[in-house]
């Protein structure tokens, strides 16, 4: 993880370098952004992966393709919160296929996302609003 990818309030896992200690979920600080970017401090920063339960934390709602009328997800298992909707890909590249639909056109892939921090940068773009998620 680099911090070029982080924005302050991003979710990250961080742990003392010293390796004693417990890992904690803790959101980005601008001294975090520049102890990553400079790799210093005590802290390990590390990408939270993005999973089901994450996702129904952060407020999005299970269903399928079908009862969203959306017919390229039609018996699949859609995560979905206002417009943008996520698939599970579970095989060689595990991770979340993230979709945005304006209503009018379908759904088109916007990208795939392995970890919360990107899920929050995605919504973040297309929302204007920040992802809410109590951790």
């Amino acid at each position: 993880m680099e911090s070029k990818e982080l924005r302050i309030g991003n979710w990250v896992e961080k742990s003392i370098k010293s390796g004693q200690g417990r890992k904690i979920f803790s959101k980005i600080g601008c001294q975090d952004i520049v102890r990553i970017s400079e790799n210093t401090g005590c802290f390990n920063y590390e990408p939270i992966p993005l999973s089901e339960e994450l996702l129904l934390k952060a407020g999005f709602e299970i269903s399928t393709g079908e009862s969203l009328g959306e017919s390229l997800f039609y018996e699949d298992k859609v995560f979905w919160i206002e417009g943008l909707y996520i698939l599970e890909h579970i095989g060689e590249d595990e991770g979340f296929a993230f979709y945005h639909s304006d209503g009018q056109d379908g759904a088109n892939l916007i990208k795939w996302v392995k970890h919360l921090h990107e899920l929050q940068n995605l919504y973040w773009v297309l929302s204007g609003t920040e992802l809410e998620i109590n951790l």
